[in-house]
């Protein structure tokens, strides 16, 4: 079933079924997720799907299509107040860190950048998905290392909290690919820029 996010007073309607419809005023743009790498030479529309305007993905590189660097990835590693109040002194290979088997390279790539064995850290707990690991770490089961663009508005809110105060580069870039069979090329140009701005304003 489709999950629908309609949010009238920035005039576009968000919708998850295989591939996201993006409304702004009365012209459709249709978008489509990819989370998993594909193989070389992959389309933006695989076989019997419903095409798509724009795809935006993490780790799929598509070459010869229009596309936008919309974010460059950095990692920090954070904790509820309480938690980081309490381990602030202690050295990091000591720290309770929580983990995701969906971005299980997210915790070494903090670890090397920040001169530890990535098997020298205390790992206390394991979850299927990234966000799962959030929230329990939101409830002070233990530090996360995740992408500083998911935790923007709990850092603002004090929900949580920077356990250190670098942050690392993970080498990954979210970009958007333009179909170059879409009939909607300057609509999906348009929210391409509209992204990009609105996730450099968020930094």
């Amino acid at each position: 079933m489709a999950e629908e996010h309609d949010d009238q007073s920035k005039g576009y309607t968000l919708r998850r079924n295989p591939a996201t419809t993006v409304q702004r005023g009365m012209q459709p743009a249709r978008l489509q997720y990819v989370p998993k790498p594909r193989k070389a030479g992959a389309k933006i529309t695989p076989p019997g799907a419903a095409p798509g305007d724009v795809l935006i993905t993490r780790d799929l590189s598509l070459g010869g299509t229009e596309s936008w660097e919309l974010v460059r990835e950095e990692l920090v590693c954070v904790g509820s107040p309480s938690l980081v109040a309490a381990h602030r002194p202690d050295a990091m290979a000591r720290w309770p860190m929580v983990a995701s088997r969906s971005r299980p390279e997210l915790l070494a790539s903090w670890a090397l950048a920040t001169n530890l064995a990535p098997d020298s850290l205390h790992v206390v707990a394991t979850y299927d998905h990234l966000f799962l690991a959030l929230t329990a770490a939101i409830g002070g089961s233990g530090f996360l290392v995740v992408p500083r663009l998911f935790v923007l508005d709990q850092l603002r809110d004090g929900t949580l909290q920077l356990a250190d105060e670098r942050v690392v580069n993970s080498g990954a870039s979210y970009v958007a690919y333009l179909n170059e069979l879409s009939a909607h090329t300057q609509l999906a140009q348009d929210f391409c820029r509209w992204l990009k701005a609105l996730l450099r304003d968020r930094k």
